[in-house]
């Protein structure tokens, strides 16, 4: 393609490769990306030669753009490693996040027993429904939107846990 000195012959050329790197685009599209089977929703394409991807990349930048939104990543073996790296660097960064997530439940369900085995009254009122408690809810937001008393519930909750008591609410008339 670079040798050639006709310039159609060299656009032409151009077309051809194009063309090709496109069909190549949609088999690693139509082989790979299935998120809907359980894959990932991008794969990599993996173009061998700088040389290649370089001309890919500043003569055909919507090519590379295009094949990026419909979820294949051209890559080099320059940038390869480092796509990988930002990858492992993203799930290691959700992993983290799932681990935190998955304490805050921890802490909640042991809270949540702690309340039921000690203060059994107080854990009945807090979900209390028509149904089996949703162990969705957290703690507290049953009984906000009841409309008890706040001062009167955070008082049976610091008692509960070893705390002094504090007066029952005033009732209003």
């Amino acid at each position: 393609m670079i040798e050639s000195s006709d310039e159609t012959q060299k656009q032409n050329y151009g077309t051809s490769f194009c063309k090709d790197i496109e069909g190549h685009i949609n088999k690693i599209k139509t082989d790979y990306v299935k998120p809907e089977e359980g894959t990932t929703p991008f794969a990599f394409g993996f173009i061998p030669s700088e040389a290649v991807y370089q001309y890919l990349t500043e003569c055909h930048p919507a090519l590379v753009a295009d094949a990026a939104k419909e979820g294949v990543l051209v890559v080099s073996p320059a940038t390869l490693a480092i796509n990988l790296n930002l990858l492992t660097m993203g799930l290691d960064w959700i992993l983290k996040r799932m681990q935190e997530i998955s304490m805050v439940y921890f802490i909640r369900d042991a809270i949540r027993e702690k309340i039921q085995r000690e203060a059994p009254d107080l854990f009945r009122e807090i979900f209390r429904s028509p149904g089996p408690p949703d162990p969705k809810h957290e703690v507290m937001i049953p009984l906000l939107y009841r409309g008890h008393n706040r001062r009167y519930v955070c008082g049976n909750l610091h008692s509960s846990f070893g705390g002094r008591s504090r007066p029952a609410p005033v009732q209003h008339s």
